[in-house]
């Protein structure tokens, strides 16, 4: 499916693709920015959600907006796979927004987007996925599914989660078809690192950017589900 990009559409899109049979206890959202997805999740029947968000200025807005709200849990920080302080580089588009922030310097599409730019970064603690749910005290055991929106960094934080893997029934992944960050994970790459741990990709929702050659898909999300069939063959 090639479609505008909305994020909330595109959530709601995808969950609705959950079997019926998917234990909805608790999602980590991680690259939360604002939380435009937290009341499909809740809809959709999840009991907890665990927003995770490196840039400190929209981690004020999740407080702002979901501080209170039961089951919601809101952490300041970045993921990948070791424990640091890194540079998280906030790529601004002409209308101000710093969606597009990113661990990663921008590749194609700085190149494809010349509106776009980085005009400062902040240093931000950063952890292994594992790592973090064991210093803020939260069981894996709890979350059965992952939405990562981390702007080409979603291969580091899955290398840094593999515990929390183990537990998780499904996830929602941001793919990039072309190169938009320097050293991002291609969708190719995502597809292979949960293929050998048990997860099918779905169908994507890809999004275009275009040239002066041609429009292209260039990113989107997928759903990636827990393969039970294959795990029921294993099984003696």
């Amino acid at each position: 499916m090639i479609k505008d990009d909305d994020h909330v559409e595109d959530i709601q899109i995808l969950l609705s693709q959950l079997p019926p049979s998917f234990p909805r206890t608790g999602v980590v959202h991680v690259g939360a920015h604002h939380g435009q997805e937290v009341p499909s999740y809740l809809q959709a029947g999840f009991e907890r959600v665990l927003l995770i968000e490196a840039n400190p200025e929209a981690c004020q807005v999740l407080h702002q907006r979901f501080d209170g709200t039961p089951g919601v849990t809101i952490v300041n920080c970045a993921v990948s796979d070791q424990d640091g302080t890194f540079e998280l580089l906030l790529h601004t588009s002409r209308s101000g927004s710093v969606e597009a922030a990113s661990l990663l310097t921008m590749k194609r599409l700085g190149e494809i987007v010349k509106t776009m730019h980085t005009p400062t970064s902040v240093h931000v603690p950063t952890f292994r996925l594992d790592n973090l749910l064991a210093r803020e005290a939260l069981r894996p055991e709890d979350y059965t599914l992952m939405s990562l929106d981390i702007q080409g960094a979603e291969l580091m934080a899955l290398r840094g989660a593999e515990g929390l893997l183990s537990h998780l029934h499904g996830l929602i992944v941001e793919v990039s078809v072309i190169e938009m960050y320097d050293g991002g994970a291609t969708e190719a790459q995502i597809v292979e690192h949960l293929g050998t741990r048990g997860f099918q990709q779905g169908k994507p929702i890809y999004h275009t950017l275009y040239d002066e050659k041609s429009t292209f898909p260039a990113w989107g999300e997928c759903l990636f589900l827990r393969d039970t069939t294959s795990e029921s063959r294993s099984t003696p």
